[in-house]
């Protein structure tokens, strides 16, 4: 969208080719974090009847699972195949993800807790669990594209500094926001 001209402005986790195609609120030449719009977890989930585990850098029970990601959360895909993981990417979104995690196209999926909290409330998904310790968690921006005319990059330094400003002020916090769990944008 950005790339294409469709949008001025999205919202993007901060992975490498995130960090070409826009542009972030930089420090230093890395995110900044005061200027997150907020921190969502990233969590596996597997089929009940497995016998994987994460244990904070590798599973127990299978050494190197098939990981199913949704298509485009380049925020999850990059820093698994980083570990070495085989991902399949294929599944159009979250319910597809599931989906094909229950027919066993893939050993374990990578999904955002805030997603993870709704689709596994369905009955649908009763045969499904998140693995007890989470993958990690990943800050979200918002961001530019990276030809932005000048004149609306002022726009968007002054949105980043609101952002910094207001961010953590209790009216812009939900009431469980400051209590780290699933389902939550931190």
């Amino acid at each position: 969208m950005l790339e294409s001209g469709d949008a001025d402005l999205t919202f993007m986790f901060p992975a490498p080719s995130n960090l070409n195609t826009a542009l972030f609120p930089l420090t230093g030449g890395l995110p900044d974090r005061s200027k997150r719009l907020g921190t969502v977890g990233a969590v596996w989930v597997k089929r009940a009847e497995s016998p994987l585990e994460w244990e904070g850098n590798a599973f127990v029970a299978h050494a190197k699972p098939i990981v199913g990601i949704r298509s485009q959360a380049f925020g999850l895909t990059e820093p698994i195949r980083a570990m070495g993981f085989t991902v399949m990417d294929t599944a159009i979104d979250s319910v597809q993800l599931l989906r094909m995690l229950q027919h066993g196209r893939f050993d374990v999926a990578a999904i955002f807790d805030v997603e993870a909290a709704q689709l596994l409330q369905r009955p649908e998904f009763s045969d499904l669990r998140v693995l007890k310790k989470q993958l990690d968690d990943r800050d979200i921006y918002a961001v530019v594209r990276r030809d932005l005319p000048q004149a609306l990059m002022s726009d968007a330094r002054s949105l980043w500094e609101n952002i910094a400003r207001l961010r953590d002020q209790p009216e812009f916090r939900s009431p469980k926001a400051h209590v780290k769990g699933a389902g939550e944008i931190r």
